[in-house]
């Protein structure tokens, strides 16, 4: 039974291994060819390393930005910390969410005593709409013909709650749209603007003179000395608006988080994508590599010929068997004038790697040993040869001689090819690696 089980799984191995190396065309890849897969996505894991740990920080950085938790700190900032809608509201638990007042006058302010002392947006509510007991039966509607009679006097807050819940029921009904970081600022701005400051003091609603006792000669309103810094202090910092406004800021936060995770999972999807589009890219570096051990061969063909003709010191002796030929310009028949038989021969400048790569062989050779004239040797402004060390793919890397330039340029962009190609390799996917 054990080994059934380890057939299974090692069944069941090869088919996941296969279901991830195939669509990569990896799957037949031989081990030379996988290494080099290795060293193409080893890109790929950091890039997906990096996302992955910033979409992490992104989470543990919003794991408070809920909707839930948004919610509850507007229901605070509008009932308190005890209550979620209107109908948990009782006067004792509107009190101690409000500093706990006596009286109307310490909730909603005076000119004699300590600033307002209402900081949920009901207190507010309560302030500015609902009139005094005395006024019109407690009938005085200021903020809806549908709200109902108010019970208190000035000198008392035992039905507030009461008062309360029938200015929330005649409140409209929300839009069906979620609220926006936006419309909470808006409507901060709103209320700022209906604030009247004057002679040391500010008020929202209706001020007369004395206090905010909700009857005609008063008015209804929020009253705030600022006089002195502690009393600006407590002006600037109204609870309720503070928090909205920290509100507002999570659910910009939540927004911006939000776009941030967006953005990273389509980061992670073109990873993905990339990861498994390898091949060509290993196809093109192994062709780029051919070019190249090709072109160092011919050069070093080309360079062993030319030291073989350097032998020949003598007319006699340089011939076409040996595959030379005598490049005097003189009658002079013995010297350093033995070169190979073709080197003569001029080929048309070109494009590519063909003809006008082999003429830029043979000039580099002809000059071999003399730097002047290597340095000296170009077409129009472009210089054909340069007096060098070899660089890595040419032979003899370490002995200063006439190089080939354009051999130099085509070997670079080789190497700048396939480091692009390497540079564009990414991947998500760590047990892809582990397969190969």
């Amino acid at each position: 039974v054990a080994t059934l089980d380890r057939r299974g799984i090692c069944n069941r191995n090869r088919q996941r291994t296969g279901k991830i190396l195939r669509p990569a065309g990896a799957d037949g890849a031989t081990q030379a060819d996988r290494h080099r897969l290795l060293a193409l996505l080893q890109p790929i894991a950091e890039a997906a390393a990096g996302a992955f740990s910033e979409i992490e920080n992104v989470k543990q950085a919003s794991k408070a930005l809920t909707a839930a938790a948004i919610r509850k700190k507007i229901q605070t900032t509008t009932y308190g910390e005890q209550a979620t809608a209107a109908a948990d509201l009782t006067a004792a638990v509107f009190k101690e969410e409000n500093d706990n007042p006596t009286n109307r006058k310490e909730l909603c302010g005076d000119t004699t005593s300590a600033p307002a002392k209402a900081k949920t947006v009901t207190a507010f509510l309560y302030c500015v709409c609902a009139g005094e007991q005395s006024e019109s039966g407690g009938g005085f509607k200021a903020c809806s013909n549908a709200q109902p009679a108010n019970a208190d006097t000035r000198s008392a807050l035992t039905n507030v709650h009461t008062a309360i819940q029938g200015l929330v029921n005649v409140c409209p009904q929300p839009a069906a749209e979620e609220i926006t970081a936006d419309d909470i600022t808006k409507m901060i701005a709103t209320v700022n603007s209906k604030t009247t400051s004057k002679a040391q003091q500010a008020f929202y609603g209706k001020f007369e003179t004395g206090d905010c006792g909700g009857k005609s000669g008063s008015r209804l309103c929020v009253y705030y000395k600022t006089a002195t810094k502690d009393e600006a202090k407590a002006y600037h910092n109204i609870k309720w608006q503070k928090q909205l406004e920290a509100a507002a800021n999570d659910l910009r936060d939540q927004q911006a988080a939000a776009q941030r995770l967006q953005g990273l999972l389509l980061q992670l999807k073109s990873l993905k994508k990339q990861a498994y589009n390898l091949k060509p890219q290993l196809e093109i570096y192994k062709q780029l590599q051919v070019a190249a051990g090709k072109s160092g061969t011919t050069q070093e063909a080309q360079a062993k010929k030319g030291d073989d003709c350097k032998q020949h010191t003598t007319n006699a002796t340089c011939t076409a068997e040996n595959n030379c030929k005598w490049d005097s310009t003189t009658e002079k028949n013995e010297g350093d004038f033995c070169k190979p038989k073709d080197e003569g021969q001029k080929t048309q400048a070109g494009t590519g790697g063909g003809a006008a790569g082999s003429t830029a062989t043979t000039r580099s050779t002809r000059h071999r040993t003399d730097k002047k004239a290597c340095e000296a040797d170009k077409t129009g402004d472009k210089q054909n040869c340069a007096w060098r060390k070899g660089k890595d793919g040419e032979p003899e890397p370490e002995k200063e001689k006439c190089q080939n330039v354009s051999f130099l340029v085509n070997n670079k962009f080789a190497l700048m090819t396939a480091l692009l190609s390497i540079l564009l390799a990414f991947s998500i996917f760590m047990d892809f690696c582990s397969y190969l």
